[in-house]
């Protein structure tokens, strides 16, 4: 929506509190039977409406004919190949034949959420199995420029939550074992940890911020949304040298490509 719809920010927080409290509103006992006939808690009609309103059927090969339109990618998992999910990164820059708004719904669909969203014979789900997708667009971009060197790498977090206390007992139960099984699983900071470590100085800047109290995917309430920004307010007042250091890094990347196309 930023770098292809060209909407603000502004725009962004605005779409998602309206549209928040209409696609994640639902009667428990509604919801509980989606769940056992579709596997979708919520109305995946109502949000393939709101997608198709504000992104319309615009190709996403087409946003390329603007020179200012930078390389977007989306990512979903194709769970209809093989045995496990399979990554597949929706992309302006050489697919043909899809829209904006599948790319968005394909890389949404939540299991449990959303319905799953077949397209050209794939099924695709939400891209959980990455473990983060930060990784994914490196390689991405060393596909497309393999010999530039990295100036800059930005990943931003959704947050993170981490109740750190001790809980008693000299075992863990059956439940809290699967949970943590599943935790490892879906854990994303070893990744960001990993491009920390291997990227040059000054290149790779990850921000995440730490939330005060954990908050469910289907969040859609004003005093949540004010609390998130307050802690990522927060966050960035305490990392403002690593921001300052981001901004001058972004700045330095646009001084020289406007020398380069200059010359």
């Amino acid at each position: 929506m930023l770098g292809l719809a060209r909407f603000s920010l502004e725009e962004c927080g605005d779409m998602y509190r309206h549209f928040g409290s209409d696609v994640f509103r639902q009667i428990p006992l509604v919801g509980t039977v989606k769940m056992g006939w579709c596997h979708s808690y919520y109305s995946t009609e109502t949000w393939e409406m709101i997608l198709r309103e504000k992104m319309g059927d615009k190709m996403l090969i087409k946003t390329a004919r603007d020179e200012l339109s930078p390389k977007v990618s989306a990512v979903s998992a194709v769970v209809n190949w093989g045995n496990s999910p399979k990554a597949f990164i929706f992309r302006n820059y050489n697919h043909i034949w899809d829209q904006m708004w599948e790319a968005v719904r394909a890389s949404s669909a939540a299991p449990g959420y959303f319905q799953e969203f077949p397209l050209h014979g794939d099924i695709h789900q939400y891209h959980c199995i990455l473990n983060g997708l930060c990784a994914p667009a490196v390689h991405e971009s060393r596909l497309l420029w393999p010999n530039q060197p990295y100036k800059c790498v930005l990943s931003l977090g959704t947050g993170c939550y981490d109740n750190a206390t001790r809980s008693p007992g000299t075992s863990t139960s059956l439940w809290a074992r699967i949970n943590h099984m599943i935790s490892i699983n879906l854990e994303t900071e070893w990744v960001y940890n990993l491009l920390d470590d291997l990227l040059a100085p000054n290149v790779y800047f990850r921000f995440n911020p730490m939330l005060s109290t954990e908050v469910p995917l289907d969040e859609s309430s004003v005093r949540a949304m004010e609390q998130l920004q307050n802690d990522t307010q927060l966050y960035l007042d305490r990392n403002k040298s690593k921001m300052e250091s981001c901004v001058m890094t972004e700045s330095k990347t646009k001084i020289q490509k406007i020398t380069l196309y200059d010359f």
